[in-house]
């Protein structure tokens, strides 16, 4: 993990030198037109770790194929939304799911475009 190459979109962070991890650079530009610009380009899987407000920004431009998302059995009161202001439903397709002893889920969809 640490030679793949990483992008950290971030308006407040000067530098993205952390530790052991190599090959991340720091992005303040529009995001969505970041990863737009990336998918023309050929290449490999993209993944996007603890940002629910950038997946947003992606998936209302029809940037995401699909979604992993991790159900863990805690149940809250309140809580964030995983979408913030999406504009339109988004219409998904269940690919996998898979239970893991402790109880988390992990539910794979596929982004249907519209």
């Amino acid at each position: 993990m640490n030679t793949i190459p990483k992008i950290v979109f971030s308006k407040t962070l000067e530098t993205v030198e952390w530790g052991k991890w190599q090959n991340a650079r720091l992005v303040k530009d529009d995001p969505a037109e970041t990863i737009a610009n990336l998918k023309q380009q050929p290449g490999r899987d993209m993944a996007i770790f603890g940002s629910g407000g950038l997946v947003s920004q992606l998936a209302q431009r029809g940037l995401v194929d699909e979604y992993q998302l991790r159900v863990h059995p805690v149940v809250l009161g309140s809580g964030k939304p995983f979408f913030k202001d999406l504009k339109e439903q988004m219409k998904l397709k269940l690919l996998d799911s898979r239970a893991f002893p402790s109880g988390v889920v992990v539910l794979s969809y596929q982004s249907i475009k519209q």
